[in-house]
């Protein structure tokens, strides 16, 4: 079975060229502005991908002029894969009007504002002053939309963990089988299967780059070219591989000395030569990194203390230059369009998602949820978050805004990890039959 986006693109090709024939025809629109640079996250309701017959942003403006349920409109430029738009231009309109906030992914307007209005108080990416513990500052309220799916469930192997995507394939570490999964995007079909040691578990990748797999027990990090059959390890490190992250010209990894939480350290990788530098010994707890801000942030749990820490280092020395504290029990980092994101929640004890500056660490924005979280992912401008029942919350990425749920049909799983990729949803989780565990997708998750 095909792991697609539903409806095929030519159909949804041809209803726009109808559309523009009917707007050729028609009267007067509700009028529009565009607010060029500018992107207004969440409320989406409908998103269309547009040729280039006319210009893009006209005819997304266009459209939601003449749709009475569309109050505002956000256009992605081709190319941003992230937010959903891959060959074409993607139109996103929306039933509310949420804040606008400056990216140079996007032009943005409201409906029924005249063409020669003006923007005057847009704030910069940023510049937004959201206390911690609120939930939404858009100038519209968003209601959140609660949906059941049936997912796509494809049997694996033994203990899949993390996912990455090299804009071809689909890469899952099998940490009970010591090897990496190339998957086929389209059909779900496992293309090869390469061994890289014992216990892969965290993969990450940049656009169109190789793959790379943090191999804890081995303590060393692959590098898996996606057009070539053979890869490499590209480094041996002293201590055991936590989490890895990077941008396509470094590799950071987060380690335990010695195996041993109570130390932890992150060491940078030259990904052309292999070369290393470490960081000074940093707090215990070390569970996840991510790179934002031109800096590298670690999260540090506190058993018994309800609180963690989160440490920014220089992307290149990694001397610790930026370090706050936080209320809740952490253990994801994920970096996003919008800052970082933390979640985690202990068992009985709600779940709870936090938005954190990126440049000084600072919370800016507190969801809580009635589940820990287990896993958390940024696509498309918003922030993809699954508790351990496999319950999926989509909010805002720039004030944790919920606007939708999504609860499987095939009931309750824990998953490992989460990845979105245009349309497309990947979870995995160790449910399965027997020691199998499975990769489970879901298309069209967006708002």
């Amino acid at each position: 079975m095909r792991i697609g986006a539903g409806r095929p693109l030519s159909t949804r090709y041809l209803t726009f060229t109808v559309l523009t024939l009917v707007f050729s025809l028609s009267g007067p629109d509700r009028g529009h502005a565009w607010e060029n640079d500018t992107t207004r996250t969440g409320a989406t309701y409908s998103s269309i991908p547009l040729d280039e017959t006319m210009s893009p942003a006209d005819a997304c403006a266009k459209l939601c002029a003449e749709d009475p349920h569309c109050l505002a409109w956000t256009l992605v430029s081709k190319g941003n894969f992230d937010l959903g738009a891959g060959e074409f231009p993607l139109c996103l309109l929306k039933n509310a009007v949420p804040q606008a906030i400056a990216n140079p992914c996007c032009i943005s307007g409201v409906a029924g504002v005249p063409a020669d209005a003006h923007s005057s108080e847009m704030p910069k990416a940023g510049e937004r002053a959201a206390q911690p513990g609120s939930q939404s500052t858009a100038q519209t309220p968003v209601s959140p939309v609660h949906l059941d799916l049936t997912p796509e469930i494809f049997p694996v192997g033994k203990w899949p963990e993390g996912i990455a995507h090299d804009a071809s394939w689909l890469w899952v570490a099998m940490s009970g089988e010591q090897r990496l999964y190339q998957i086929n995007p389209e059909s779900g079909e496992i293309a090869r299967q390469v061994p890289v040691g014992r216990l892969p578990v965290d993969l990450a990748s940049a656009t169109d780059g190789p793959i790379y797999a943090s191999v804890a027990t081995d303590r060393t990090i692959w590098e898996q070219p996606s057009h070539r059959e053979k890869g490499r390890v590209l480094a041996r490190l002293n201590d055991y591989p936590q989490a890895l992250t990077t941008n396509g010209k470094a590799i950071w990894v987060l380690t335990w000395v010695d195996g041993s939480s109570s130390q932890t350290r992150v060491v940078r990788i030259d990904p052309e030569t292999g070369k290393q530098v470490q960081s000074k010994i940093l707090p215990r707890n070390g569970f996840d990194l991510a790179f934002s801000g031109g800096m590298v942030w670690t999260l540090h749990r506190y058993d018994g203390e309800d609180r963690c820490e989160i440490m920014g280092l220089d992307k290149d020395t990694l001397a610790v230059t930026a370090r706050q504290s936080l209320g809740g029990f952490m253990t994801i980092l994920v970096a996003g369009e919008h800052g970082n994101y933390a979640g985690g929640g202990q068992s009985g004890v709600a779940g709870t998602i936090l938005r954190l500056d990126p440049t000084t660490g600072e919370e800016t924005a507190r969801h809580e949820g009635t589940l820990p979280i287990a896993a958390i992912a940024t696509g498309s401008d918003y922030v993809i978050a699954a508790d351990i029942s496999g319950t999926i919350s989509i909010l805002t990425g720039d004030d944790l805004t919920l606007v939708q749920t999504i609860a499987l049909t095939t009931g309750a799983v824990r998953p490992q990890n989460i990845m979105a990729w245009g349309d497309q949803l990947f979870m995995t989780t160790h449910a399965g039959a027997g020691d199998a565990g499975s990769l489970v997708v879901l298309n069209s998750w967006r708002p």
